[in-house]
């Protein structure tokens, strides 16, 4: 790898992004519904949870609270991290995507609302880990679970000389997380968040499958970023 390429870096969402995680949060969420005794929803309305981490969907669209929400969210992730973590597929073309940005001397690192250990594990399972310098979540006792504070706490982890190129994914909160702490962002078309909604949170770049993101990113370098 040439060394001068070592620095550019590139910050990527997981679910809905380089995954499709439905199933197994799907099935979580309903075992929350059915524990809590909460209205059932439909598939496409749990669709619309996947990205936004679990404590702000349970407070806001189910109104949860202290011991409830604090029940929820380990009711949660107790069904997730035993049953459905390892229910995903990886979207077509993210493989060789991932491997065509390291050859190009990308660094690449993960940052999503889902635990970190979680995310981690994924990551392993899906014969990735090794592609990712380091992987940002939130954390077990409650911290660090927002979007802008996973992406800022490794901005502020990654050596100053690094060029964060851009910030990648498919729901509003990955492009706002990403413009607090000064990044770029790109939309992809293919995850759980529409196009408008990307659109409107500001991505300034928008793709529509894997094989166009490392012309993204060029691009990005090439024009200048915000």
């Amino acid at each position: 790898m040439n060394p001068r390429q070592s620095t550019r870096a590139i910050f990527f969402d997981l679910d809905g992004t380089l995954i499709d995680s439905f199933p197994g949060i799907a099935s979580a969420y309903r075992v929350v519904f059915d524990a809590l005794n909460l209205d059932a929803m439909t598939d496409e309305d749990i669709r619309q949870f996947i990205g936004p981490p679990i404590q702000e969907v349970l407070r806001r669209h189910f109104g949860l609270r202290d011991q409830g929400l604090s029940r929820g969210i380990q009711i949660f992730r107790d069904h997730y991290g035993t049953k459905g973590l390892f229910e995903f597929s990886k979207y077509a073309g993210i493989d060789d995507m991932l491997l065509d940005l390291t050859l190009e001397g990308y660094e690449l690192y993960i940052a999503t609302s889902k635990l970190r250990t979680m995310a981690t594990q994924i990551l392993e399972h899906a014969g990735w880990i090794h592609l990712f310098r380091r992987v940002g979540g939130a954390e077990l006792d409650g911290s660090r679970f927002l979007k802008e504070d996973v992406i800022g706490w490794l901005v502020a982890d990654i050596p100053v000389s690094t060029d964060i190129v851009a910030m990648v994914g498919d729901r509003a909160a990955d492009i706002s997380g990403g413009h607090a702490s000064g990044l770029a962002s790109i939309g992809v078309e293919w995850g759980y968040g529409s196009k408008q909604e990307l659109v409107d949170a500001g991505a300034m770049l928008m793709i529509s499958s894997p094989s166009e993101l490392v012309a993204a990113v060029d691009a990005l370098r090439s024009n200048g970023r915000p």
